[in-house]
């Protein structure tokens, strides 16, 4: 069996033009959305290696690698999805907003060496709650972050080579508090987002902005969980979202209304006493389109689903998962079931602090 493994001394040399990425998150206030419990991870996960297998000849592996610092945030995750290509993501904090750099590399069939092939980089909501697709916005080019002595980031460069194409500038409140984030191009503003804080320093609202055009408005709760959203231009049929939550802070419905397409979707969900979701259903129009039902193992990991579509004849699929565990409880093994059919097995690495 083939498996791809990285040259680890070609690699630091691509790995030195990402200097400043894979930062911890600065200035974060308490929150659960580390991404040790985003993953359901138990101990102090280093790093997690992923082995999967090529879709064309089964006997080649395909490793991704994720890092993580000692907080549980991602720091970088080399990702080899085909068996002469491969990506480079870091990660990059100013909370409330993440930067992921990517970076595509592929290997010279002559020389074997590691050639740039071209990258991206994408703002993420660090925060991610429960939004369907994370407002983002994409830039190319390497990048330079820059930090005041305090460690704050305050600035970031796009270059292609000896040229600026890009830059971006963060301003701060007197409490330190990131209010106002803008990204150039060629000098002309092109993403614009305004953070609001409550006044017990909890974020409140973001504004996105797009060349001057309002995009999106979210509405935060105290605990860092979206509570509406808002997506613009209102002439286009604007889009909103609502979402309910119980006193145990667990979302319970979700409504999405498009006035534009005239659709409304109404989610609700159902919780066991281990605050697991065990069954969630789906309108369109007030009528059942999809109903799903859940069930877990003791570490928390999915089982199973029951998925039933309404739409024209009734329709049921049912996924199963089975896992190995390590000694902290983590899954090192999963096999994934669709109607009784063995369809993956997925084994991982697992290096704690």
């Amino acid at each position: 069996m083939k498996i791809i493994k990285f040259n680890y001394n070609l690699f630091f040399a691509f790995a030195l033009l990402s200097v400043g990425c894979g930062t911890s998150p600065s200035e974060i206030p308490p929150n659960p959305y580390s991404d040790w419990v985003r993953e359901n991870l138990l101990g102090k996960v280093r790093s997690i290696e992923l082995i999967r297998t090529d879709e064309k000849d089964p006997t080649i592996l395909l490793p991704e690698i994720t890092y993580y610092d000692s907080l549980g945030y991602k720091t970088r995750c080399e990702d080899y999805y085909e068996e002469q290509t491969f990506r480079i993501e870091n990660y990059l904090y100013q909370y409330p907003i993440t930067f992921l750099k990517t970076d595509v590399y592929y290997i010279e069939e002559k020389t074997g060496e590691y050639k740039y092939e071209g990258g991206e980089s994408i703002i993420d909501d660090h925060l991610k709650n429960n939004l369907d697709d994370d407002v983002v916005y994409i830039e190319s080019g390497p990048i330079s972050p820059h930090y005041n002595a305090s460690g704050r980031l305050i600035g970031i460069v796009w270059n292609d080579g000896d040229k600026v194409t890009s830059y971006a500038v963060f301003s701060y409140n007197k409490n330190g508090q990131c209010t106002d984030f803008k990204i150039y191009r060629e000098d002309t503003l092109r993403h614009h987002d305004k953070l609001t804080y409550d006044e017990k320093g909890y974020l409140h609202l973001c504004t996105y902005g797009y060349y001057g055009t309002q995009v999106a408005d979210i509405l935060y709760r105290p605990d860092g969980k979206a509570e509406r959203i808002i997506w613009y231009p209102k002439e286009e049929g604007c889009e909103e979202e609502i979402y309910h939550y119980d006193a145990q802070n667990r979302l319970t419905e979700a409504f999405k209304y498009n006035s534009y397409y005239n659709r409304y979707e109404r989610t609700t969900y159902h919780y066991d006493t281990n605050n697991h979701c065990i069954a969630d259903s789906i309108t369109h129009n007030g009528v059942l389109n999809q109903t799903n039902r859940y069930a877990y193992d003791r570490y928390g990991n999915l089982t199973l689903r029951e998925q039933k579509d309404y739409e024209g004849d009734i329709s049921t699929t049912l996924w199963q998962y089975i896992y190995c565990y390590d000694k902290i409880g983590n899954w090192i093994e999963k096999n994934t079931y669709k109607d009784k059919n063995n369809i993956k097995t997925t084994r991982r690495k697992i290096t704690y602090y």
